[in-house]
């Protein structure tokens, strides 16, 4: 691999056993492949509405990213309007809001009812709109789109910041989805992120099914947000989206 700036720092891992790792300058990869090739299935939409973002003009055969927000920041939340806007660079951008925050609540449906929206929202996308997907998601709605991936045929998962640890407790894990899903997943999280610390979800994505990869934001919270004197938060967020861009190329 190639040096990236001063970014924080890369690290590179594939298959099974552990390779020795790779640091150079720049944000850390990890990646596990499974042994036998993962299924890739197409899912067929069509759009027409007009919540999709596409900074590029890009037709409807490039892959629709279905952005589901974090528990408490709604799609209008300055944090989701960023990263659906550089996330539209890269294609068709759908976020939306599950059913409490649209009904003004802060507190998250049951689990039933949240895969229920979530699933709801992708059929909607699928009547307006035809290519491929990614469910995409910011911590609960990154959870949740793993969820979905049991039911739905989808081309890929992408997580930022996997609330792998209920309420940042480690004894309440949420790891049972990921050992069960088989698509595809990339994870984006900060070094500084309590709900998901890293040597649990290291020892999980050695077990999961799915392929998976794994990029760390160097000093990132959970949000990844990095310090100011550390490196510029644009840097970093360019590296992001430039891992976004060749996962989906990879599995799109």
């Amino acid at each position: 691999m190639l040096p990236i700036g001063s970014v924080g720092m890369f690290m590179f891992c594939a298959g099974r056993p552990r390779p020795p790792r790779e640091i150079i300058p720049g944000v850390r990869i990890a990646k596990r492949a499974r042994s036998t090739p993962p299924r890739r299935p197409l899912v067929h939409i069509k759009d027409t509405s007009p919540r999709w973002t596409s900074a590029t003009g890009l037709e409807v055969e490039n892959a629709l990213f279905l952005f589901a927000p974090g528990a408490g920041a709604p799609s209008s939340h300055p944090w989701m309007r960023h990263w659906t806007e550089r996330l539209a660079t890269l294609g068709l951008v759908c976020p939306f809001d599950y059913d409490y925050m649209r009904a003004g609540s802060r507190r998250p449906d049951p689990l039933p009812g949240l895969i229920a929206a979530h699933r709801a929202a992708l059929h909607l996308a699928r009547l307006s709109h035809t290519g491929r997907v990614v469910l995409i998601g910011k911590s609960m709605g990154s959870r949740i789109g793993c969820h979905v991936s049991l039911q739905e045929e989808v081309n890929a998962l992408i997580c930022f910041g996997y609330p792998l640890c209920g309420g940042g407790d480690p004894a309440k894990l949420r790891d049972k989805v990921l050992r069960e899903i088989t698509t595809p997943v990339l994870f984006i999280q900060g070094t500084r992120d309590p709900l998901c610390p890293l040597e649990l979800l290291e020892k999980v994505r050695g077990e999961m099914k799915a392929p998976n990869e794994l990029l760390l934001v160097e000093g990132g919270d959970h949000s990844l947000a990095v310090p100011k004197k550390q490196q510029p938060q644009g840097d970093v967020d360019a590296r992001i989206l430039e891992k976004i861009g060749e996962f989906n190329r990879g599995h799109t």
